[in-house]
């Protein structure tokens, strides 16, 4: 509770400062309060001073919060726009729907396969080191992933005495929900405002429909792509503080996926194709702010040997591909890209929709949506930006399919690892474009509709009466909705044995876990609750021995004798998650007592001489409280 409150006062405090210097409404500078914090966090951490981030933001809130008071009682004249920016709609939804994504995610833990790999194991790895979760100090693998909304999620956390997984959901969800209740702010509408918001976030829950509650970061790019795309086309005056936003979105755009730098720089051209001549300082300006964004984490993730865009490709395998001396898979992944976006159908929730593949369904539906626009809009400008998107779609989804084939492993190649998720992206950006278009046009309508449906009582009353009932009907859904976090943590128990031996380890210590014939779920749950001990590192390091059959992709070709050697020259310990018959037979005489290897269990390695000896280990529960 100390963290959220801390959290909120620091959010609303600068908003409320940023929108009293530039003559705006509290929603209007909401984003740009989040952008602020994210880029004050990389450039601390840049400087390994993360760790200063909470002290810094309660001065920085404190002060703007004292300049506000100080205005307020020296300026009477002032009092009335300074109460005028804060009271609103749209600042009392954002406040009813950050508390119910914050209660719908109270509690709630991780349990999706790439919140162990990468964006919950980096979460927790920032947590610990107070800084980047890259270099030898962290157990991360995707080290070259870009930082942003990690650092927003250490921001949530950063009063917490311990690592909490519900505060890092939490924070992608209320910023979710900031942008898209800031997206209508510059349109003028009353009741239609809470209208458009709600099928703002059904639209991201028809493509992404997890997004509120896991940390995978395709859905935000879409979200902040359409956010940037918005505050381009906006009717309203250009001025100072607008182009500062761009820019600053831009370049959180860059730093939340490698692909956020190509929406980023799509975004920017916009702006060249509306506006020609009077634009060009502030575009060189904003276009400067993100490619040092990008280029200031590529320069940090090349000293650790990785890469942060496709700077992984080489021509020379390029040019095999199109002579024919490619390895067969790369084939394989275009026959497989090309029949899904041709031939797959869509999926809209659990169910196939369509006649034909995901990518063809989205062109059509990006097709309607240009046909309408040029039908009832009739603007040249918002007609070629739709044309000019419809040609960067495709664009898009055919880089895809260099990333597949030049940049992915084999086994994520092959079978399109996540690629409705990638392409998703795109076409979740220009859906919540149209929408903004389609509020534009209809919000006087459905104003007017809504104020005429509120007036008559003779509406109003059943509209109330049935929604009471619906309540009372389906409250045990409800209830059982808003408990789905319960579920989560019957996901993990399971794997919660490791944290039993927690008090165990001391610095330096460093865990082989065992998974023996899985898929490497448990691996990776194991390795994430252990952070910051350190574990072996490496797909199919799991499971050990011959394969089990020709689909174990995931097994590793090892003797005993070879993985005694390796446990004695950098392990400390082993920890066995799954186990089967097989890895008793065959590993068992490296265990004190083949009755004593089970699963959930943890060994230290002792080494006498030339042997290599597993013990298990007791912690007495007495001694650990």
């Amino acid at each position: 509770m100390l963290t959220l409150s801390f959290v909120f006062f620091t959010l609303l405090s600068l908003s409320w400062f940023f929108a009293i210097l530039t003559h705006r409404r509290l929603e209007e500078t909401l984003p740009f309060s989040f952008f602020f914090i994210i880029l004050s966090a990389y450039l601390l951490a840049v400087m390994g001073f993360l760790a200063y981030l909470a002290p810094l933001l309660f001065i920085a809130s404190t002060s703007a919060l004292s300049f506000i008071l100080f205005v307020y009682v020296s300026r009477p004249a002032d009092r009335s726009s300074i109460r005028a920016s804060w009271f609103s709609v749209s600042v009392l939804l954002f406040l009813l729907l950050s508390l119910f994504v914050i209660l719908y995610n109270r509690g709630r833990l991780f349990t999706l396969w790439d919140e162990f790999s990468h964006w919950g194991l980096v979460a927790k790895n920032t947590f610990y080191l107070d800084g980047f979760a890259i270099g030898e100090r962290a157990n991360t693998v995707f080290q070259d992933y870009p930082p942003a909304m990690v650092l927003l999620q250490y921001f949530f956390t950063s009063l917490d005495q311990t690592f909490f997984e519900a505060h890092v959901l939490q924070a992608n969800a209320v910023f979710s929900i900031t942008l898209l209740i800031s997206m209508f702010s510059g349109l003028r509408m009353k009741w239609a405002r809470p209208f458009f918001i709600l099928v703002s976030m059904i639209l991201v829950i028809w493509f992404y429909p997890s997004h509120f509650k896991q940390l995978y970061v395709d859905g935000m790019l879409a979200i902040l792509f359409a956010y940037m795309m918005v505050r381009i086309v906006d009717p309203r005056p250009w001025d100072l503080f607008r182009w500062i936003e761009i820019a600053s979105v831009g370049a959180v755009l860059t730093l939340t996926k490698a692909s956020g730098f190509f929406l980023a720089l799509l975004a920017l051209c916009i702006v060249l194709l509306m506006f020609s001549k009077d634009k060009k300082i502030p575009f060189f300006v904003s276009l400067s702010v993100i490619l040092s964004a990008k280029f200031s984490w590529s320069s940090i993730v090349s000293g650790l040997g990785k890469h942060f865009d496709v700077s992984a490709i080489r021509l020379s395998d390029i040019l095999d591909f199109f002579l024919l001396k490619a390895p067969s898979y790369r084939y394989d992944t275009l026959r497989n890209f090309l029949s899904s976006l041709i031939f797959e159908p869509m999926v809209f929730f659990t169910k196939k929709l369509g006649f034909a593949g995901i990518g063809v369904s989205y062109l059509l539906f990006i097709l309607i949506l240009i046909f309408l626009i040029q039908r009832y809009i009739r603007s040249k400008n918002l007609i070629r930006i739709s044309r000019f998107l419809c040609f960067f779609f495709i664009l898009y989804a055919f880089s895809l399919l260099f990333m597949y084939m030049f940049t992915f492993s084999e086994y994520e190649s092959v079978r399109l690892a996540s690629f409705d998720r990638y392409l998703s992206t795109f076409v979740l950006a220009f859906a919540l474009l149209f929408l903004y278009w389609a509020a534009a046009l209809t919000a006087p309508f459905l104003d007017s509709l809504f104020t005429k449906l509120a007036s008559n009582k003779y509406i109003l009353f059943p509209l109330v009466a049935v929604f009471l009932v619906a309540s009372i009907l389906l409250s045990n859904r409800i209830l059982g909705f808003m408990n789905g976090w319960r579920s989560t943590i019957s996901q993990r128990a399971p794997y919660a044995g490791i944290d039993f031996y927690q008090s165990v380890f001391e610095e330096g210590d460093t865990v082989y876990v065992i998974a023996q014939h899985t898929n490497g779920y448990p691996y990776w749950v194991v390795r994430y609750n252990l952070t910051p001990v350190k574990t072996q590192n490496g797909f199919g390091s799991w499971s050990l021995g011959e394969a089990y059959d020709a689909s174990d992709a995931w097994h590793r070709e090892i003797t005993p004798e070879a993985w005694a050697k390796e446990l004695a020259e950098e392990f400390t310990y082993v920890y066995l998650q799954e186990v089967d018959e097989r890895f008793m037979d065959e590993f068992g005489s490296l265990f004190e007592s083949k009755e004593k290897i089970t699963r959930s269990t943890l060994y230290e390695v002792k080494v006498s001489g030339a042997d290599v000896i597993l013990e298990a280990v007791v912690v007495l529960l007495d001694a650990k409280r």
